[in-house]
């Protein structure tokens, strides 16, 4: 519902589904600005990826997340990210390695 101001005052009216699809879309980036982002020097340095040209075959042959440029950065959440590593066929070990590492933080 929305307050909409007529001659008599404001009155409650329903959002139409164009003003219902801008407010959760605020709701989410609102939300999304609050996760911690992730660069490509904290995944390195985690043990996510080595290289930028491994982290550039992995986006477009593996589907690894394309994350989001911010400035002159690419940046990942931590729940993308994680997300990506539980999918992948790997020993479980190393996979509670890194998700331990990325859990923990370092992030900037």
């Amino acid at each position: 519902m929305a307050l909409v101001s007529d001659a008599d005052g404001f009155r409650k009216q329903p959002l139409s589904p164009e003003e219902k699809r801008e407010q959760q879309t605020k709701k989410r980036s609102k939300q999304s600005a609050n996760l911690p982002l992730w660069r490509f020097d904290d995944l390195s340095r985690v043990g996510v990826v080595a290289t930028w040209t491994t982290l550039n075959k992995w986006i477009d042959e593996r589907g690894f997340p394309p994350g989001r440029i911010i400035g002159r950065f690419r940046t990942w959440t931590t729940a993308e990210v994680m997300l990506w590593i539980e999918a992948q066929p790997a020993t479980k070990a190393k996979r509670r390695g890194v998700a331990k590492a990325l859990l923990k933080g370092g992030s900037r």
